[in-house]
């Protein structure tokens, strides 16, 4: 034997030994032996399933690629190497191949495919589903529609019916019903698209519940996005009578685009209101339709917003016809809803807008009476913005800021005062006549039950507590402070100064904030002035020039720089509309008149 021989039998047993450390096993010397264990190899990883995840391992990227395009998706160009179906439907997040089957299953995947940004995927889904994936491709559908994405949907839905998706009755309302749901609202020629799309599916249907749903979802659209013609008019289109015909919804939708006119409203708009409800009561009495809690008060709500004491007395009688206080006394099988805070909310605001107050103030009195009504904080304010004018005194003022702390402490935690809560109590206690105020409630309301909220002194509240102040202060015909209230409010004005510091160009309301600084110096005048009356310890006057001084230092400050702003018109417009994420909040709707320099 030669060295060459040796040296090969010589490699070959360590190679043998080598695999027989390594791996348990000796590679055959024959071909034909190695054919055979391969053989056995790759029906071992079919039966384990080992061969797919090594397909799969092999190609992810390739996928990845594939599905980073949406028009690959949508023209199907995926590659031979690519349609393994396991793979790929292990890849988009099923487990087995059954799955697809199902359509509830297929349905959950997309949701989570779109809520993860994977609409490509979503849509590959769907076709490999086929008619299992009909629910899902409405989601699909329903998601772009909302992104305003309109033409993608379109070609989305012909690839999928292409594909066997075949489209619900739940198809062609989701596209007329999110068909303006993007920012930009609808022209004139969308509309007359959705008409035709309309006029179309409509033919289409056969079922009557489908139509009806079809019709509701474009009329509402067309009340969004502001077409009253058109909306109106294909209200007078829709059937009154038969299986399709206007139902509870598309009454509601109508008479909420009344509520959401122009005020005052137009004759034509009143008329058509009359015209709903008529033929609304009609049909009850026929018997042809039930009417929702939800369409009463999309009547009620049209009829609050309108002056006129004639039209409380239409929302009151309305909620007394379809409203039970207490649900308990009513007889078995009524009609009547229970009375909530929705109801309450639109009989103040209807009590508010007609001026009739002593109704308003008749309604807060009879709170502990509604047993399913939870007042939030927007009651809460119409109360308040109305209070004084129901006992011309500062006594329901009061009596509605206990029955929110109280409210709030029992749980209620929509019933928590905040800044403007106490802006539009003060702003109350301002307008009192010949009644004695209780200061002792002003500052126990400030002192001790702000804190115990966690509601923080801002600059709206300061403004409003040196406001009521000075008006007390310098009320000569008014009623005479406690001994020392003076030099503590001085110190208050001290501990929270820093609210009364953004004097920039950021400032949204310098004009009343320049009045609370000047009220604020008015206030540490008359205590300097009558140390007798207000108290005054050993000390305090060089304290209270100090808050003086500070005060009289911001106030130069703010008119400074805006008397530099006044020059700059444009600079003082940016200036403002960076200040401010809101056009007007709920503050500025109120008015300042009774702010006092």
């Amino acid at each position: 034997m030669s060295e060459n021989q040796v040296e090969q039998k010589s490699d070959r047993l360590k190679s043998r030994l080598d695999r027989l450390v390594t791996r348990n096993e000796i590679e055959p010397s024959s071909r034909r032996q190695r054919a055979v264990a391969e053989a056995k190899e790759r029906k071992r990883k079919a039966e384990t399933g080992q061969h797919k995840q090594d397909m799969q391992y092999l190609l992810t990227p390739y996928l990845e690629e594939y599905f980073s395009n949406l028009n690959n998706v949508l023209e199907g160009k995926m590659p031979k190497m690519l349609k393994e179906r396991m793979v790929v439907v292990s890849f988009l997040g099923l487990k087995r191949l059954s799955q697809l089957e199902n359509s509830f299953t297929v349905d959950q995947h997309v949701e989570k495919l779109l809520k993860e940004g994977k609409l490509p995927h979503a849509i590959h889904l769907c076709k490999m589903a086929k008619e299992t994936g009909s629910v899902a491709m409405n989601q699909i559908l329903k998601y772009l529609m909302q992104k305003g994405q309109k033409d993608t949907a379109t070609k989305v839905l012909n690839v999928l019916k292409k594909n066997g998706c075949l489209p619900t009755d739940r198809t062609p309302v989701i596209l007329v019903k999110n068909s303006g749901s993007s920012d930009k609202k609808l022209s004139p020629t969308d509309v007359q698209k959705l008409l035709k799309n309309y006029e179309f599916s409509i033919s289409k249907t056969k079922s009557a519940l489908a139509k009806t749903i079809l019709s509701n979802a474009l009329l509402d659209n067309l009340v969004k996005n502001s077409s009253t013609k058109y909306a109106i008019a294909m209200y007078m289109d829709i059937p009154k009578k038969g299986r399709f015909s206007c139902d509870c919804q598309t009454y509601t939708t109508m008479l909420n685009m009344v509520s959401h006119q122009p005020l005052p409203l137009k004759k034509e708009i009143i008329d058509l209101r009359k015209e709903i409800w008529s033929e609304i009561q009609q049909r009850e009495e026929n018997g042809e339709i039930t009417l929702d809690s939800k369409l009463v008060d999309a009547y009620c709500n049209s009829l609050s917003l309108q002056t006129g004491t004639q039209y409380f007395s239409m929302v009151s009688e309305v909620n007394e016809k379809y409203y039970s206080i207490d649900m308990s006394k009513e007889p078995r099988g009524t009609k009547k809803f229970p009375f909530t805070q929705r109801q309450f909310d639109i009989l103040l605001k209807s009590a508010v807008n007609t001026e009739s107050y002593t109704q308003a103030g008749k309604l807060f009195d009879q709170i502990q009476d509604f047993k399913h009504v939870v007042l939030d904080l927007q009651i809460y304010h119409n109360l308040l913005r109305s209070a004084y004018l129901w006992k011309h005194s500062h006594i329901a003022t009061v009596k509605i800021l206990n029955q929110m702390i109280l409210d709030f402490k029992n749980g209620n935690e929509k019933s928590r005062l905040n800044s403007l809560t106490i802006h539009l109590a003060f702003r109350n206690f301002l307008k009192y006549r010949g009644q004695e105020l209780d200061l002792e409630f002003v500052e126990k309301l400030i002192h001790e039950v702000l804190p115990e909220l966690e509601v923080n002194i801002d600059e709206t509240i300061m403004r409003s507590y040196l406001t009521l102040y000075c008006k007390v202060f310098r009320d000569s015909h008014g009623h005479k402070p406690r001994p020392n209230i003076g030099f503590h409010i001085v110190m208050f004005i001290r501990d929270n100064i820093e609210s009364l510091s953004k004097v920039g160009h950021r400032q949204p309301h310098p004009e009343k904030l320049r009045k609370a600084l000047l009220n604020g110096g008015n206030i540490c005048s008359y205590v300097i002035k009558h140390p007798d009356s207000s108290g005054l310890p050993e000390g305090a006057i060089a304290e209270i020039k100090q808050v003086k001084d500070q005060l009289e230092a911001l106030t130069k400050e703010l008119n400074e720089t805006f008397a530099k702003t006044k020059e700059d018109p444009e600079k003082s417009k940016n200036d403002q509309n960076k200040s401010t994420e809101k056009k007007k909040d709920e503050e500025d709707e109120e008015d300042d008149e009774f702010f006092i320099v």
